[in-house]
């Protein structure tokens, strides 16, 4: 594992949600997606800093999410690979 796997990891992240808007909307709705990414990006790196595995985990991005709305984010269950939260699904993928 090198500081280059998670920049391709980020960037296929980030071309993901580029790629597939709607998604993208539906995960953090109206708010700043450069404040997303840039977060994104943060927390890939501090876990492999930390010597953990620098793919996101569910609750890393369920935290992000909360962190950039400003407010308690969906009380949510996990059902398989989705998170059930007021606004809907949301595919863990």
């Amino acid at each position: 594992m090198d500081k280059i796997d998670v920049e391709i990891y980020v960037k296929k992240l980030i071309d993901f949600f580029e790629n597939n808007p709607n998604d993208l909307m539906n995960l953090i709705g109206d708010k700043n997606k450069k404040l997303f990414y840039d977060e994104i990006r943060k927390t890939a790196f501090g876990n492999y800093e930390n010597k953990e595995p620098y793919e996101l985990t569910q609750n890393q991005l369920l935290e992000i999410v909360k962190d950039i709305s400003g407010r308690q984010v969906i009380e949510a269950d996990a059902i398989g690979s989705f998170i059930l939260t007021k606004y809907g699904l949301i595919s863990m993928n």
